[in-house]
């Protein structure tokens, strides 16, 4: 390894050549480095280990091809070498360059130290808030610090350095003033204090309050003074501001729409100051009360409650003057003309900017008689809805976006329909509580939709109650206007069970009726095929035989012709019985009350008849014919009876049919067609039929039929 003798190295230090730099040439280490200790000092930088500039360092140690070797003098720490670890084979060479160059390892420690302290300051004066300025005897600034520069409204430092004080802290309008002052204080400059108002660099409006002193020399010659500044244009901003506010705060306090008045600590009124006798009160409540302001001040508030029986005036004064606010009081205050209103107040303590008392109680209110009374009459409005809503035969309920219903959401329909008592409906899920799961999905389809903006339209969907049964509802749901922070919906339904399944009888009876008429049209041709048709047939053979036989054999002509006047006559005989059955003509011609009298001759029991004689519509007088004459067939066919009772009335607009007889019962009109056929034709009439048939005994059909016209 290369390295200088050591005389080379203490000349190369006479020679002005950096520490550093000569120890690294000296062992060959250009990454060689130096460290010094330097012992903690109170008020000045912290100690430990610091670089040639003074810069705080790391704990010097070995490792990663690196050694330290700790330079020492009288037992104290003065420097930390690192070095190659090469250089540990060379112990000599090492303690002959540290002694060589321990005088100079003091000297630089030193000048760090001094570097250290310098950055501390330095580090202080730019940290701290308030203006530092060394001004020199002829006005020029020497030095500040960063408050200062920004308050100068510059960037750098070295923008400002050298210039004069007044050219950049003192408004151009001022500045000769000052001179001439500066002038006056010469040589002795004594210490004084200032406040001014200037415009910086930047174009910006400060306010610097400063403190100057001057610097001696050692012999007690005045070599520079020292400005300490604080800007307080934040705080002479604040109080414009607050003068600004004060200003605008009894603008505001004269203006208040709410009553507020000033009152004592036990709850007399005030007057603003010493100086104005007036009521410490706003415009609102002196135009309110319309008490002269004499009559006011000193009064206690208390006289001006109509009525405080629970105290709770008082105690909210009282609440106040101890400092704390207090809770909302409703109260009536009298005016001076005796009448009243109604306010809602509160008390809260305040500061006396009179300064004649510690504390004062503010009563701060609004007149809400105006309220009451809408309050009053809402109420009863709604009362009047709620009534309306109550008692309306349609479903009501609430429900939010959710589907979530409201607590007491649903109306007394809504509850009785579906069987649930009004604690257990708040919370539940519309579609989840109240519809057939099978159309849960629909319906929440339909209800998202809605909430997104869909127009509202009717649906029908299956509900279900409490119980499992099943109701078909004709529903809407209707997005409501906001009322609170919540977006609610009105679900309105209709119960069409019962109109579903007397459509659904209708469609069937309709059926029913079309199948009976083919099926009687097949028997009508079927009857006629066997019976008159065939006779007809026969009649037909026999004349021709009668005419083949005229000349040749009148006397069997003669026979024949006699056994084709009996085929006519029952042919004939045959038709009168099916037009019987298809519609008497003694109904036609007679009226119901003969047509019935027939029936019940040709019945094989006793039939007592209580028939009028008037005449009706044939529609009505038909339906009522074939009430009876199926009723006493199916006597006769199975109920095994002895007798039976017909009678014909009628009743708020209606003709009433009713067919009893005394025999075993059990009819189901649910089975076999005759009954369901009564019961289709009543039904085009939009009548009713009843079947009541115990199966102790006894059977009665009674037909109710709309008289029109």
């Amino acid at each position: 390894m290369n390295r200088v003798s050591i005389s080379e190295l203490v000349v190369a230090l006479e020679n002005g050549a950096p520490l550093r730099d000569a120890l690294a040439s000296a062992l060959g280490d250009d990454r060689l480095a130096v460290f010094y200790w330097l012992e903690q000092r109170q008020g000045t930088s912290h100690g430990g280990w610091v670089d040639p500039h003074g810069h705080a360092a790391g704990e010097p140690s070995a490792g990663d091809g690196r050694s330290v070797k700790l330079v020492e003098s009288n037992g104290t720490r003065i420097a930390a070498i690192d070095y190659d670890a090469a250089l540990d084979g060379e112990p000599e060479l090492l303690d002959a360059v540290t002694a060589a160059v321990g005088l100079a390892l003091r000297s630089d420690r030193l000048q760090a130290e001094l570097r250290a302290e310098v950055a501390f300051w330095d580090t202080v004066t730019n940290t701290v808030p308030s203006l530092l300025v060394t001004v020199d005897t002829d006005g020029a600034i020497r030095n500040l610090n960063a408050a200062a520069v920004e308050v100068a409204g510059f960037g750098e430092k070295h923008q400002v350095v050298g210039r004069d004080y007044w050219d950049v802290f003192i408004d151009p309008s001022e500045r000769a003033e000052v001179v001439a002052r500066f002038a006056d204080l010469a040589p002795a400059f004594p210490a004084g204090e200032y406040e001014n108002v200037f415009v910086n660099a930047r174009g910006e409006r400060r306010v610097v309050f400063w403190r100057t002193a001057p610097v001696h020399d050692e012999n007690g010659d005045v070599i520079a003074i020292v400005s300490g500044g604080a800007d307080i244009t934040m705080r002479r901003k604040r109080e414009l501001e607050l003068e600004r506010e004060r200003d605008v705060q009894t603008t505001v306090f004269e203006s208040m729409p709410s009553i507020m008045v000033a009152l004592a600590r036990d709850g007399t009124i005030r007057d603003r100051d010493a100086d104005t006798p007036s009521v410490g009160a706003n415009r609102a409540f002196r135009r309110l009360v319309r008490w002269p302001d004499e009559e006011l001040v000193g009064r206690s508030f208390l006289d001006l409650v109509v009525e405080d029986d629970d105290g709770r005036a008082a105690r909210a004064i009282e609440a106040a003057a101890a400092g704390h606010t207090s809770e909302e009081v409703e109260s009536e205050l009298r005016s001076a003309d005796g009448s009243s209103r109604v306010f809602v107040w509160s008390a809260i303590p305040i500061a006396d900017v009179t300064g004649r008392m510690d504390r004062l109680v503010l009563v701060c209110g609004a007149d809400i008689t105006e309220r009451k009374r809408l309050e009053v009459e809402n109420e009863l409005e709604r009362a009047f809805l709620n009534a309306i809503a109550n008692n309306a035969p349609s479903l009501l309920c609430l429900i939010d976006a959710d589907g979530v219903m409201t607590d007491r959401g649903a109306n007394i329909a809504f509850e009785r329909t579906l069987e649930y008592d009004p604690e257990e409906i708040g919370g539940q899920v519309f579609w989840e509580t109240f519809v057939d799961p099978s159309e849960a999905d629909d319906v929440r389809t339909a209800v998202i939709g809605v909430a997104a903006g869909e127009a509202p339209a009717e649906r029908d969907n299956t509900w279900m109650t409490k119980t499992g049964k099943l109701l078909s509802m004709a529903w809407t749901c209707t997005p409501l206007p906001r009322i609170d922070e919540r977006t609610l919906f009105l679900v309105t339904a209709l119960d069409i069970t019962e109109r579903k399944r007397a459509d659904d009888e209708l469609r069937a009876s309709r059926t029913r009726l079309v199948r009976a008429e083919e099926t009687a049209r097949r028997g009508l041709e079927r009857n006629l095929h066997d019976g008159a048709q065939q006779r007809l047939v026969a009649l037909s053979v026999a004349l021709r035989l009668v005419e083949s036989r005229l000349d040749t054999d009148p006397e069997a002509a003669r026979e024949l012709l006699t056994g084709a006047q009996t085929e006519l006559a029952q042919a004939l005989g045959e038709l009168r019985e099916l037009a019987r059955g298809i519609h008497p003509a003694v109904l036609t011609d007679r009226g119901l009350r003969a047509a019935l009298e027939t029936l019940a001759a040709r019945a094989p029991f006793p039939v007592e008849l209580e028939v009028p004689s008037d005449r009706l519509s044939a529609d009505v007088e038909a339906a009522a014919y074939y009430v009876v004459a199926e009723s006493l067939t199916n006597v006769a066919r199975y109920a095994r009876a002895a007798s039976a009772r017909v009678t014909v009335g009628r009743l708020d607009g209606s003709l009433v049919v009713t067919v009893t007889d005394d025999g075993v019962g059990g009819a189901d009109p649910d089975h076999g067609t005759g009954l369901r056929g009564l019961a289709d034709r009543v039904a085009v009439l939009e009548g009713t039929l009843e079947v009541d048939s115990p199966p102790s005994g006894g059977t009665t059909i009674r037909a109710e039929l709309p008289l029109l016209g």
